[in-house]
Parts: C-alpha cells; structure tokens; sequence
C-alpha cells in the first residue's frame, strides 16, 4: 500500500476511534454537559483534532492494558492508533507554519 493511501487508512482509522468514544460520551453522560463539551471543542483553535488525540492517546492506553492477543489485531491497533496519534501531531504542527 503506498504511502498516502496508507496515511488515508490511518486518518480514517482515528476519525472512526474518535467517533466512537465521542459516541459512547454521548450516550453515557447528562445531554447539556456532552454538548457544552463538544462545543468547547469545536470553538477552540484546533479542538476536533486536538480532542481526536487525546481520545487515541487513551485507546492506546486502554489497549495496552489488554491480556489477549486477539490473533495480532489488538497489536495492530495500537500501531494504528499511534500513527494516528502522530498524524494529529503533525497537522498540529504543520498549521503553526
């Protein structure tokens, strides 16, 4: 796989793991505190991805923890996850330019 379809791969890979734990705080906490949050983020310089991180940063840090190997994809998750946690580095970085 080349490098930008990889790179594609990873950024859809973190997007989906953001979805899902923001999905996750929506279902799981008080409608008005979910949504001030999100708006919060939304309105900072950067919030989405900003958030998107730290959500990767925590996947990474849950999935570390994890006793079976699950035939190697909870491994590969991690990888993943780590390379999209740089990517959210990079664009960061590449917007101070």
């Amino acid at each position: 796989m080349n490098r930008i379809k990889k790179s594609m791969v990873v950024v859809a890979v973190a997007a989906g793991l953001a979805g899902s734990f923001a999905a996750g705080t929506l279902v799981n906490s008080p409608a008005g505190t979910v949504q001030a949050k999100m708006m919060h983020h939304h309105m900072e310089r950067h919030g989405v991805i900003k958030r998107g991180a730290h959500l990767l940063y925590r996947a990474i840090k849950v999935l570390s923890h994890g006793k079976h190997d699950f035939g190697g994809h909870r491994i590969a998750a991690i990888k993943d996850a780590r390379m999209a946690l740089m990517e959210c580095h990079a664009a960061l970085k590449f917007d101070r330019h």
